[in-house]
């Protein structure tokens, strides 16, 4: 959940052990070695988290959260990491690059900028970069884009706004920009969409919710929504829907709460009908979910140690 307070450096740093074991050269957990393939923060302090990971062609590109202006790195190997954007892309209040993913062959990147609005740049190579979208689409309250995802032949982008309510754009062709549901789907309270899906011919979108609770609402041709699943799936403590994954065609997702009852994982074979399939009391968020070799992996904040405390610690899932 992002709030337009500022963001403690002690805070996001324990988030990178979260995104990526950059702070240990190595970590074992069920089985997987993981290894440090970057100087810590890429050299500078500033670089607080990895906020995006994408890959584009041949290189996995790393978008950050800096204060001084967000940068985004490129890796051919995973080891060997280059810059190619800095300084928020010229604009210091692109502090993060939150959203990354390929489209008709580029690659589009979104910021968080509550200044001027969110933005959304663009490359065919991974080096020169375009804006084809800036001022938060037009409203600067649209501080953040926070999620992309593509259905069919349209790029979808997930924002988070702190005066309307969450607001879902769509493109055909890169550059122009529609907007593609109701403000908040007609709930300011639904500040931000973290996560945006495409799951058996749908796209469905996961929101914050604080009010009364997250919900989950899907479109098959980015006009009409449908609410699929709403008060935190049964619990209003889930405030959030933070994460989502596709796994033996099941789609589950991850909630975020407020330490009421801790996090917690959901199924669905329909979308309609979510099943609680797991759950983590004393973590207060299941923020990425995955799937690798066969085996979904859950990586949860504040597992042991409360809402400060994050570990690099993966859960392999196999419900039957």
């Amino acid at each position: 959940m992002y709030s337009k307070q500022s963001i403690r450096p002690t805070e996001v740093i324990l988030i990178v052990l979260l995104m990526l074991p950059l702070c240990t050269p190595s970590v074992n957990a069920q089985g997987l070695d993981w290894q440090q393939t970057n100087a810590r923060g890429f050299g500078s302090s500033q670089n607080w988290w990895v906020g995006s990971l994408s890959v584009f062609g041949d290189h996995l590109y790393a978008g950050t959260w800096n204060p001084l202006g967000a940068e985004i790195w490129r890796s051919p190997d995973g080891a060997e990491w280059l810059p190619v954007v800095s300084s928020g892309l010229g604009n210091t209040h692109n502090q993060g690059v939150i959203a990354a993913t390929a489209f008709s062959g580029a690659l589009y990147a979104g910021t968080y900028n509550t200044v001027s609005g969110a933005t959304i740049w663009r490359s065919s190579d991974g080096l020169s970069w375009e804006a084809v979208q800036d001022n938060g689409f037009g409203d600067a309250t649209n501080g953040a884009v926070l999620s992309m995802a593509v259905l069919e032949d349209t790029l979808y982008a997930g924002t988070w706004n702190f005066s309307q309510g969450a607001q879902v754009w769509r493109t055909s062709n890169g550059t122009d920009w529609i907007q593609a549901n109701v403000s908040g789907f007609g709930d300011p309270h639904n500040e931000q969409i973290q996560v945006l899906t495409v799951f058996d011919g749908a796209l469905y979108a996961g929101t914050y919710n604080q009010a009364t609770g997250a919900q989950i609402w899907r479109t098959t041709e980015g006009k009409a929504w449908k609410l699929m699943a709403s008060d935190g799936l049964g619990d209003t403590s889930n405030v959030e829907i933070s994460s989502m994954a596709i796994h033996r065609g099941i789609l589950y997702a991850g909630t975020r709460s407020n330490d009421v009852n801790g996090s917690g994982l959901w199924r669905t074979h329909d979308g309609l009908n979510w099943i609680k399939a797991d759950s983590w009391p004393a973590a207060s968020g299941l923020t990425t979910l995955v799937v690798h070799e066969g085996s979904l992996f859950a990586g949860v904040t504040g597992e042991g140690g409360g809402r400060d405390m994050v570990l690099p610690r993966w859960r392999s899932l196999d419900p039957e």
